[in-house]
């Protein structure tokens, strides 16, 4: 994406979470670019990290 269609680069986003003794992740490394003059939803199943 050229950088004047960018309105918002996010780069190398981690998450994690413990959960029954185990170590989760949910995010590893993500990189993601949202352009600008458009509507972006971001989904999930509920408590999933979003």
């Amino acid at each position: 994406m050229p950088d004047g269609a960018r309105a918002v680069r996010a780069t190398d986003l981690r998450k994690s979470y413990r959960s029954g003794g185990g170590k989760g992740h949910a995010l590893d490394g993500l990189t993601v670019d949202f352009a600008r003059g458009q509507w972006t939803a971001i989904m999930g199943a509920s408590v999933s990290g979003k």
